[in-house]
């Protein structure tokens, strides 16, 4: 893990979209002396892109202030802002929720029904030790 590294403060990601008919995506940055950067990555690399993002925020978050017991770190998840709305297949063997974030793009997740019972399960249980005074995660 660096401990410093020479590299631009990013301040913001102010555009982005797709190039080359599809096969790509740019994003500009921001940086945080007020100059913009942009740059561009074919459309089989993104899913590792964000992934890897993702995971960075994590270990930050680790690194910061670790987490014990069952809790999960924050730094990497999307934060709802509302949840907008719910569909299933025409088949009936796939649900799909979309929820508006706080930052970025709406995000959606499809699953089966067994796995749609089990998220709501664990999120009963989760609102449950939430709302007791003696759940001491976080």
């Amino acid at each position: 893990m660096a401990k410093t590294i020479d590299a631009r403060p990013i301040k913001n990601i102010i555009n982005g979209g797709v190039v080359e008919a599809g096969h790509g995506v740019f994003f500009t940055f921001l940086l945080q002396d007020d100059t913009q950067e942009s740059f561009h990555c074919g459309y089989d690399l993104v899913p590792k892109l964000i992934g890897n993002l993702r995971q960075y925020g994590s270990m930050a978050q680790q690194t910061r202030s670790p987490v014990a017991g069952r809790s999960m770190e924050l730094a990497s998840p999307y934060r709802v802002a509302k949840i907008t709305r719910a569909a299933h297949s025409d088949d009936g063997k796939v649900i799909v929720f979309e929820a508006a974030v706080t930052d970025g793009f709406p995000v959606q997740l499809a699953m089966s029904l067994d796995q749609a019972r089990q998220t709501i399960e664990l999120l009963q249980t989760e609102l449950t030790l939430a709302a007791s005074p003696t759940d001491r995660r976080h």
